[in-house]
C-alpha cells in the first residue's frame, strides 16, 4: 500500500496575538473590544486613540449611521446565584461628540432572560464608576441566575454608536474563576485529527472538560491552571472553535482556534510560528508577492536571529514547502543567498538546507505563489 504524502507549507508571518479577556481585580472582569469574548456583526470599524485615559487600551470600535444597524456582543459564563454590577465605557471626544448617538440601544441579557434594555447618549462621558483608569458608565447590578451574561449594543440609523470595553464586577468579593482560553497550539491541523493540542489559558481546574466543535474530549487533560492537553478528534476541513468548560460549569469558547485541513499554513495569525532577535514587519501590495501581503525579515549580521515554524502532525510522509516575496535586481542583492532551513522530526533533524532568497521560489504553485519544496 503506498503512503500517502500530506503537504505542509510555511509562510514568514506574524502578527500579536489578542489575549481572551483582561484580568482587573480577582472580582473584576474585563472584555475588551479586541478580546475573542468581543464579537461584532454588521458596519463595525477599528479606531485607536493616542489621549490617555479616553478608551480602554487605546482603541474602540465605532458602527456608523446605516438603515441595517450592526451589532456588537460582549459575552461571558459567571458563577449563578450571585450579584454583578455591568458597566460599559466610551470615548467622548472634546470636539465632534455630536456626531455621536444620544440614544444607542443597549440590552443585558442573562440566558434567556432580559435584564434591562435601555439607551445610551454617547454625546455625554461616562459618569459612574471611577476603576481602572477610566470613568464606566453602570447598567445595574444585577443577580444572575443563568449563563451566558451578555451585553448588545446595537448601532443607528442616524448617528455614530461606539463599542468599547465591558466591566463585570462581582459583588459579594469573590473571585470571579471563569475559564478563558487564550490560545491554541498548534492551530492548523490535518482533517485525520488524532494528535495533541494545548490549550492554553487561565483559571482552568481539574474538573474542566474540552470541547472541539460541540464534541467533548475524553481524553483531555489538566496540566495546570494555565494548560490543558487533548488528542482531537477528526473533522471536516475549516476552522473550528474550542471550548472549555469548568467544573462548576462556567465555559469559555475561542472562535476558529483551530484550522483543520489536508494542506497545513502556518500564518501570521497562527500559533506555533516563532521568532527570537531583529525581525522587521513588511506588508505590500503587490498582487500575488507575499503570502496574505506581508512578510518578516530578519537583520543582517544579528547573532541568534531566526525563526521556527511548528506542527503537531500524525507519523506519515509530508512535503514541507516554504515562500518568500521574490524582487528582482538590483532589489534583491539584500537577500540573503544561503538562507539555512533545518527541518526537525521531534528533536531528530531530519535534513538542513541553504535557500536563495535573491532568486524567487521554485515549485509548485498554491494560493496564487509558488512554493518551493524543502523536501518530503
Amino acid at each position: 500500500m503506498p503512503t500517502m504524502r500530506r503537504t505542509l507549507v510555511l509562510a514568514i508571518l506574524l502578527l500579536p496575538l489578542l489575549q481572551a479577556l483582561t484580568l482587573g481585580a480577582e472580582n473584576v472582569q474585563i472584555i475588551d473590544d479586541g478580546d475573542s469574548a468581543f464579537t461584532k456583526v454588521g458596519n463595525w470599524s477599528y479606531a485607536q486613540v493616542l489621549i490617555p485615559n479616553a478608551a480602554y487600551n487605546n482603541d474602540f470600535n465605532q458602527a456608523t449611521p446605516s438603515t441595517t444597524p450592526g451589532i456588537a456582543t460582549w459575552s461571558m459564563f459567571v458563577n449563578p446565584g450571585v450579584r454583578y454590577r455591568v458597566s460599559v465605557v466610551w470615548y467622548t471626544p472634546s470636539v465632534g461628540a455630536s456626531a455621536y448617538s444620544t440614544a444607542a440601544p443597549v440590552k443585558v441579557t442573562a440566558g434567556n432572560t432580559v435584564l434591562v434594555s435601555t439607551t445610551l447618549n454617547m454625546q455625554k462621558s461616562p459618569n459612574d464608576l471611577h476603576a481602572d483608569g477610566l470613568v464606566w458608565e453602570n447598567l445595574g447590578d444585577f443577580q444572575i441566575n443563568s449563563n451566558p451574561l451578555k451585553v448588545e449594543l446595537t448601532g443607528v440609523a442616524d448617528k455614530t454608536v461606539l463599542a468599547d470595553a465591558l466591566r463585570i464586577e462581582r459583588l459579594d468579593g469573590q473571585p470571579i474563576f471563569s475559564p478563558v482560553i487564550t490560545k491554541v497550539i498548534p492551530k492548523p491541523v490535518l482533517t485525520t485529527g488524532n494528535v495533541q493540542v494545548r490549550i492554553l489559558g487561565t483559571d482552568f481546574d481539574q474538573a474542566a472538560r474540552f470541547v472541539v466543535n460541540g464534541i467533548e474530549m475524553t481524553n483531555a487533560v489538566f496540566v495546570s491552571s494555565t494548560e490543558m492537553r487533548a488528542t482531537i478528534p477528526p473533522q471536516p476541513a475549516g476552522l473550528k472553535s474550542v471550548t472549555v468548560v469548568s467544573g462548576g460549569g462556567l465555559r469559555h469558547t475561542l472562535p476558529e482556534a483551530l484550522n483543520y485541513g489536508d494542506v497545513l499554513y502556518l500564518d501570521d495569525d497562527d500559533p506555533g510560528f516563532e521568532r527570537v532577535g531583529s525581525w522587521g514587519y513588511t506588508q505590500t501590495t503587490l498582487p500575488n508577492h507575499a503570502f496574505n501581503s506581508d512578510f518578516r525579515q530578519g537583520a543582517p549580521a544579528v547573532a541568534h536571529n531566526f525563526a521556527s515554524w511548528n506542527f503537531a502532525v500524525p507519523p506519515d510522509e509530508y512535503l514541507i514547502s516554504i515562500v518568500w516575496p521574490a524582487k528582482s535586481a538590483p532589489y534583491n542583492q539584500a537577500y540573503s543567498t544561503a538562507a539555512k532551513f533545518s527541518v526537525w522530526d521531534g528533536e531528530n533533524r531530519l535534513a538542513t538546507i541553504n535557500v536563495n532568497q535573491q532568486k524567487p521560489p521554485i515549485g509548485h504553485q498554491d494560493k496564487d505563489l509558488v512554493w518551493q519544496g524543502l523536501g518530503i
